[in-house]
């Protein structure tokens, strides 16, 4: 069995779990380590099963608790030379860092205990922001969080996956007649911020055209990821992204398991029962 749970998914701290009966890890470490004890335990999943780690960038709502999690519980980081240096001047985490460090590079294969994993660099305004591919017992998921534009990378990946993690960050109108001031949306929508829910839908149509065409399959569960709470819904990113979907001729509910990620509490527990897995 694996399984996958957003413990927490936005700007108030960010975390997720991936694994099966035996190993499994953490990506992102931005909430606390009581509650992410608290939210695995809910659940029945225990944190002695996380084998490692790994961090998208070095932003504090990916980074909170990162540095604790790993010494409380001794465990291994996975991450590139240069995410490596920027975590090593952000507060609350620091030079200790290093003693926890496995170093890995982008686009290529790694493997620890039963899983497999390889990085993928996405554009976002920290030095290096990485997305995630993992496979494990022959489940492969892509999570792709903090993007400010579509890779081939990312289209690559998430072709090859059975269940995508993609960031559905705001509605474009909602961010335009916002409070946010003009500085702080261009931030946002101008190539090294966030994924609006138009360009998420785009690219999820692209990845299941893309999968259909090199791989025969396609993304058959998509979890929407870090909504803004000033400038999207969970409705409308799960409209905009489902509406994109059916477009296709696809239906979300039938063919393909559609979720807007919770934003401060924990997402639906989901498990796949994988016959006669092997890696």
């Amino acid at each position: 069995m694996v399984h996958f749970l957003s413990l927490g998914s936005g700007s108030s701290g960010n975390c997720y779990y991936i694994g099966n009966e035996e190993s499994a890890l953490l990506i992102d470490a931005g909430i606390g380590i009581r509650t992410i004890k608290k939210r695995l335990q809910e659940n029945n999943l225990s944190i002695e099963r996380v084998k490692m780690v790994m961090v998208t960038h070095c932003h504090f709502d990916h980074t909170k608790s990162l540095l604790k999690l790993l010494q409380r519980h001794s465990l291994p980081l996975f991450l590139t030379r240069n995410l490596l240096c920027s975590l090593m001047n952000i507060r609350g985490v620091g030079p200790e860092i290093r003693d926890y460090a496995t170093l890995i590079q982008p686009g290529l294969q790694y493997q620890h205990e039963s899983i497999l994993f390889s990085s993928f660099v996405v554009p976002h305004d920290a030095p290096e922001t990485l997305g995630y591919h993992i496979c494990i017992d022959g489940f492969r998921f892509t999570l792709a969080t903090d993007i400010g534009a579509v890779t081939p990378e990312l289209l690559y990946y998430g072709a090859m996956s059975n269940a995508l993690i993609i960031e559905a960050n705001y509605d474009r109108y909602m961010l335009d007649h916002g409070p946010y001031s003009p500085d702080l949306r261009a931030r946002i929508s101008q190539g090294n911020g966030h994924l609006s829910n138009r360009q998420c839908a785009e690219a999820v149509v692209n990845i299941i055209n893309n999968g259909w065409q090199q791989y025969k399959t396609y993304p058959t569960t998509v979890l929407l990821c870090h909504l803004s709470k000033e400038n999207n819904t969970p409705e409308l990113a799960y409209n905009t992204v489902s509406g994109a979907i059916n477009s296709l001729g696809l239906m979300p509910g039938r063919d393909i398991y559609l979720e807007a990620l919770p934003r401060t509490t924990t997402g639906t527990l989901l498990s796949w029962d994988i016959p006669n897995s092997s890696l």
